[in-house]
């Protein structure tokens, strides 16, 4: 864990709990890719960085969660890097507190501004404006959030953020984390046509092929789907689907995990209505949903 493997040619990655990639050029520049949850994943990219006897010029974040730019903050204070990443999510890095405040769909409080839910600021750039050596590449990977994008190093190995999740990382928690369910399903239909020499999932092993991995994405994604809608077949509120998830996990719940698990819940009821499978109504004053 922690540890920098070069994966091809001149790109390396992290093996960490969301994984970090890094280009050195034949000029010893160096491109990060995300930077891991905090200071001391961003210490060990800097000592990595220095045993090269490279320099730091970018960081590219596929997107804004916290795990992916927690290190920001730190690379950018002590190397003037410049930071990218699409124009949306550059604007939470910049602004983290949004991350919490989004989930929780309020000012949040005090138990969910943590560091798995909230970076500390730094400086990120809309990746439009940056200029990148010959060979970079980047794709937009909707689904899991707002606008995470996939990276592509000049060694054709592309770095696919969080648009598929491992096995481990799929039974560990009740639902892989959903922002937009249809982009999602629309972005496995994009990953199957991407051509590469190595792909690295950020929460998976690194493969020179997706194909079994987009497979059961899908399928796990289509359960969860339909796991949702075999709830609905009486009227429940977001709340008591939250509560009925966790009892059949047999899981008790935190705070991190109630706003993550009742946004991907969201997430997958939004779906539903757009599928006309579901509908939502008001009783009692409550919101209510229940399968048509």
């Amino acid at each position: 864990m922690y540890e920098f493997i070069n994966i091809h040619k001149n790109t390396y990655l992290m093996e960490s709990p969301a994984k970090t990639g890094l280009y050195i050029s034949e000029g010893k520049d160096a491109y990060v890719i995300d930077t891991g949850i905090d200071k001391d994943a961003a210490k060990k990219i800097e000592r990595f960085i220095k045993e090269k006897e490279a320099e730091l010029k970018v960081i590219i974040n596929t997107h804004s969660h916290a795990d992916h730019c927690g290190g920001n903050s730190y690379l950018q204070e002590k190397t003037g890097c410049l930071i990218y990443s699409s124009d949306l999510e550059a604007s939470i890095i910049r602004n983290p507190v949004l991350e919490p405040a989004l989930l929780y769909g309020g000012s949040p409080y005090k138990e969910i501004m943590n560091k798995f839910l909230m970076a500390k600021p730094s400086k990120a750039k809309d990746i439009s404006e940056a200029k990148l050596p010959e060979g970079f590449e980047y794709m937009g990977l909707p689904g899991h959030y707002f606008a995470q994008i996939g990276v592509r190093t000049p060694d054709d190995v592309w770095f696919i953020a969080d648009s598929l999740m491992g096995k481990r990382v799929t039974e560990k928690y009740s639902f892989s984390f959903m922002y937009d369910v249809k982009a999602q399903l629309e972005t496995l239909e994009k990953l199957e046509n991407l051509k590469g020499e190595w792909f690295v999932p950020s929460h998976a092993e690194a493969t020179k092929d997706i194909g079994d991995l987009i497979i059961f994405n899908r399928e796990n994604l289509l359960k969860d789907i339909e796991l949702v809608f075999s709830l609905l077949k009486e009227e429940k509120s977001i709340e008591d689907l939250v509560k009925e998830v966790f009892d059949m996990a047999d899981s008790k719940i935190n705070h991190t995990q109630y706003v993550l698990t009742t946004t991907t819940i969201k997430s997958f009821l939004t779906y539903l209505l757009q599928e006309e499978r579901i509908a939502a109504t008001f009783k009692g004053n409550r919101l209510l949903f229940i399968s048509k």
